[in-house]
């Protein structure tokens, strides 16, 4: 059974899909992305949360976004990771796709 990963950022425009698509042929990770933003792309629900095995946040220092989660969510007994990425790349950008895969893959353990 594959393993349901979310990522959140700010807008679900960059960071958050980057990850999303470096999951697009995985067979072992289902992923999804989503925005704190009212205004993103897709904004982060409850349902998610529930559903995601692993919670990657894209900056708590800069974005707050761990702290978004815990004032709005129940994510009690949740996995939730902080990527340290801040809001600087656009989600082409080969230096986020590189830093991403870097900082994801120690936590899920060279699955990518």
């Amino acid at each position: 059974m594959k393993k349901s990963l979310l990522f959140i950022c700010s807008s679900n425009i960059d960071r958050s899909k980057a990850a999303e698509e470096l999951f697009k042929k995985s067979k072992m990770f289902n992923a999804e992305s989503a925005g704190t933003h009212d205004d993103s792309i897709k904004h982060v629900n409850q349902i998610m949360i529930n559903e995601a095995d692993i919670i990657f946040v894209m900056s708590e220092g800069t974005n707050h976004h761990l702290t978004y989660l815990k004032n709005n969510f129940n994510i009690r007994n949740k996995k939730i990771h902080d990527l340290h990425v801040r809001d600087i790349y656009f989600k082409d950008d080969i230096r986020l796709k590189h830093l991403l895969r870097k900082r994801i893959s120690k936590i899920i353990k060279g699955s990518l």
